[in-house]
């Protein structure tokens, strides 16, 4: 089965810049994809499965209204080039 196949929600390929919390430590990075159930953001830092992230905005009102600010949920998967997180219930 491929990541597509298990994805409840579909993801939109975009080029976003972020603002979002991981343990109240601020960190931004660059989100490429987004759906209803999660976001994929490529970042620097330590993180780890299971964390809580909330999105606090991206970077232009224009993606805000795309995005969505203030969206929660928790990290469920890391690379060495970003996170992958999956967001709880609006």
């Amino acid at each position: 089965m491929t990541t597509k196949e298990r994805r409840e929600h579909v993801r939109r390929s975009v080029s976003i810049p972020m603002e979002f919390t991981v343990q109240s430590n601020l960190y931004r990075g660059l989100a490429y994809n987004f759906g209803d159930g999660g976001i994929y953001i490529d970042v620097t830092g330590r993180f780890k499965v299971g964390q809580d992230i909330s999105i606090i905005s991206p970077a232009d009102q224009v993606s805000l209204r795309s995005v969505g600010n203030n969206r929660s949920g928790s990290i469920v998967w890391i690379s060495p080039h970003g996170i992958g997180a999956k967001f709880g219930k609006p």
